[in-house]
């Protein structure tokens, strides 16, 4: 995955990433992910600031479906300009020294069922991730569901899976900043 203009991240199953720069071809470090879960499914790198963003999508546990299989079905929200398919993720995220691979985070964060949201400015301080739920027979009835994590820290800021719809129809979701207000 790409990390940042110059450079590549490679992510193996054990945990194991590799940064390479693309200019000259050299290794910029190499480092592990702790407690990296079993299943690679999906991987994203992001850069923020100075460090990577690593996110890794892994097959839900049979514990985690049953869990979800309560919660309703999950799916997207339906973006009319969004430039890319997001599915719903189970995974970890985690925040690496863009220099030397160092973990900021003292664990990683854990994504249940979340997508990802599309189009999100990268110099907020936080990562969002959306999602419409369909409860279990209540078809006519939909919620959304965000949880928004620091990137600073990896903290969960905001976990809300009850956010109704006008006339419960979900349109989408998006987010701004003032970075003047903090």
């Amino acid at each position: 995955s790409r990390a940042g203009g110059d450079a590549l991240a490679v992510v193996e199953p054990t945990g194991a990433i590799t940064v390479v720069d693309l200019v000259n071809g050299a290794t910029r470090f190499r480092t592990k992910l702790a407690d990296m879960p079993a299943g690679l499914e999906q991987l994203r790198v992001s850069v923020w600031q100075d460090r990577l963003l690593v996110l890794v999508g892994r097959r839900a546990s049979p514990e985690e479906r049953a869990l979800m299989d309560k919660v309703g079905m999950i799916t997207a929200l339906p973006q009319q300009f969004a430039r890319e398919m997001v599915q719903p993720m189970t995974g970890s995220l985690w925040a690496v020294d863009r220099t030397d691979g160092a973990m900021l985070w003292s664990v990683p964060a854990t994504i249940l069922r979340h997508c990802l949201h599309p189009g999100q400015a990268e110099g907020m301080p936080v990562l969002l991730f959306a999602r419409q739920i369909q409860r279990p027979g209540a078809a006519d009835r939909q919620r959304m569901g965000i949880l928004c994590i620091d990137k600073r820290t990896g903290q969960a800021l905001c976990v809300d899976d009850k956010i109704g719809g006008q006339g419960q129809f979900i349109a989408g979701c998006d987010m701004v900043g003032a970075p003047d207000a903090r």
